[in-house]
This record gives C-alpha cells, sequence and structure tokens, in this order.
C-alpha cells in the first residue's frame, strides 16, 4: 500500500480496553480492527493524554498491540497546537451537563484528530452525537470522520483496506443524531 493510502488515526483507549482474546462479539471486532490497522500499514496517532488513557485501560492483547506498532514505526507522536482547546467552545455550546462532561474527556481526541488525518475511531457513540451537535456551532469539529469499528453499518475492516479516507458520510457534520 502506498503511502497516499496510509492514514493516521486517533484510536480511543474504548478500542484498546475491549480488544481482548475472547470470542465475545465486541471483542473480536475491535481485535480484528486493530490487526487490520497494523496490517494495512495504517498508524495510530498518540499524545500525551491518549498514551495515558490507552496505558490506563488497554488489555493484554491491546498492550502488545501497541508495543508491535511502536517496534514498526506505526505510532506517530503528535503534539496539540499550543493553547489549542475545545473546552471553551464545549462550555459554550453544550445543551446539558451531562453532554459537556462527556466532550470535556474526550475533547484530547478531536483535537489530535485536527492535528492529524482528522479521523477518530471510537465505540462512545454517546460522544459522537454530542460532538455532531456541537459541530453545528464549531464548524471545524465537523470535518473530523469518526468511525465505530463495531458498528455494522460502519464496514470498517473494508474502510480500513480502502485506505481509511475521511469521507463526508463519516463525518460528525453528517452523523445522524437522531439514531
Amino acid at each position: 500500500m502506498g503511502s497516499k493510502m496510509r492514514r493516521s488515526l486517533v484510536i480511543d483507549s474504548n478500542i484498546g480496553r475491549a480488544a481482548g482474546e475472547t470470542e465475545h462479539p465486541i471483542s473480536s471486532q475491535c481485535r480484528k480492527f486493530l490487526n487490520e490497522v497494523r496490517t494495512i500499514c495504517h498508524r495510530m496517532v498518540v499524545t500525551e493524554d491518549i498514551r495515558n488513557e490507552w496505558n490506563r485501560h488497554e488489555s493484554k492483547f491491546s498492550k502488545k498491540w501497541r508495543t508491535s506498532m511502536a517496534r514498526m514505526g506505526k505510532l506517530v507522536a503528535v503534539d496539540p497546537q499550543a493553547g489549542r482547546s475545545l473546552d471553551k467552545d464545549i462550555e459554550t455550546f453544550a445543551t446539558t451537563t451531562k453532554k459537556k462532561d462527556a466532550m470535556l474527556k474526550d475533547a484530547h481526541l478531536l483535537i489530535a484528530a485536527m492535528e492529524s488525518d482528522r479521523i477518530v475511531v471510537s465505540k462512545d457513540d454517546n460522544a459522537r452525537k454530542f460532538f455532531s451537535e456541537l459541530s453545528e456551532s464549531v464548524k471545524e469539529i465537523g470535518e473530523v470522520a469518526w468511525v465505530n469499528p463495531v458498528s455494522a453499518e460502519a464496514d470498517t475492516i473494508a474502510w480500513l483496506k480502502a485506505g481509511a479516507k475521511n469521507e463526508k458520510k463519516r463525518r460528525l457534520s453528517k452523523f445522524k443524531r437522531d439514531t
């Protein structure tokens, strides 16, 4: 696969936590997703916050996976823009405390995505919905694709093999909030 097809993905620690060595459907889907990321030559974006979160939550499988990714040079360190924060926007535009708290918890994922290929991989559909709402007021986050590897309609393995493009249909600005 050429470098044009290689993407830098912000992978939430909830994928690393779920990716175990069991045959549970969510565990096996997350494990297959991570293995495909490595096989296809995509990369994982890491910031200090992402690294710390993975250190706290990863399974034995995902710890081995991340170690192998590091050995292969497939971890991309990103230093978020100095002073760039979504906190003020979230505080201003969140309509409930629940939404505000969920977005503040995962804002570092969006910031890292905006500094790389604008792709977040996460199982958290609530955060996705909340950030989608926020994208109406904070347009730049609407360009971030949010992909859930355990969602049947996402067909993430085929998406990875096709180059993991930031397709409009996967962007926060296009997410159907009523689902």
